[in-house]
């Protein structure tokens, strides 16, 4: 009877030794699987936050890009800019120099009468307000050249013929937006039986 009560006991305490090893074992199964689970958030997050950083990087980087693209722009169009309105300084600056020593050199034009009509043209009011102002003050000078050899030799005609084509032509000066090309026109207002250029009144339109 004894050795009957000892297999008893000897297998209640195997089974009970047998539920603590399991349940041990599913205590840290579980610990095991709730540190993987932390693990795995936890590389989940960082891998999150890496991927936020690179793209914030490469937003940076195309920002950047972008920025230095606009500001190469800028400046080659400002330089761009630059050289064409100093192209078009230096031609306006030539095309008025050109005019002068033109003019200046009026004596020895073998026709002073066409050079006259040719500046009186109606393309020369698309012409830049100080381009305007020097064909005025020159158109004044070649008049009173025409009038001083037209003197000399006592031609009525030809005095009537140029102070009609000036007085005529002038007026495609009178609507310029330049005021210093309407001044010099209204200085340069010629009777046909006087040189515009001898007025007192005019200052700007005297010969130099």
């Amino acid at each position: 009877m004894s050795v009957h009560v000892s297999v008893c006991l000897c297998l209640y305490v195997c089974v009970c030794l047998s539920v603590s090893l399991s349940v041990c074992l599913c205590m840290s199964l579980y610990v095991s699987l709730s540190l993987c689970l932390c693990v795995s958030l936890c590389l989940s997050l960082c891998l999150c936050v890496c991927a936020c950083l690179c793209m914030s990087l490469c937003l940076y980087v195309c920002v950047c890009l972008c920025l230095s693209l606009c500001l190469c722009v800028s400046v080659c169009m400002s330089v761009y800019v630059s050289v064409c309105l100093s192209l078009c300084l230096c031609v306006s600056v030539c095309l008025s120099v050109c005019i002068c020593l033109y003019v200046c050199l009026c004596r020895h034009l073998p026709d002073v009468e066409v050079t006259l009509e040719s500046m009186l043209k109606p393309r020369v009011a698309t012409l830049p307000g100080h381009i305007q102002s020097v064909y005025v003050q020159n158109i004044c000078k070649l008049y009173g050249r025409v009038l001083a050899k037209a003197e000399r030799t006592d031609d009525d005609e030809l005095i009537q013929r140029s102070s009609r084509l000036v007085s005529e032509h002038l007026a495609l000066f009178v609507h310029s937006a330049d005021l210093e090309v309407q001044e010099r026109v209204s200085c340069s207002s010629c009777s046909s039986s006087s040189c515009c250029c001898s007025s007192s009144s005019c200052s700007s339109c005297s010969s130099k």
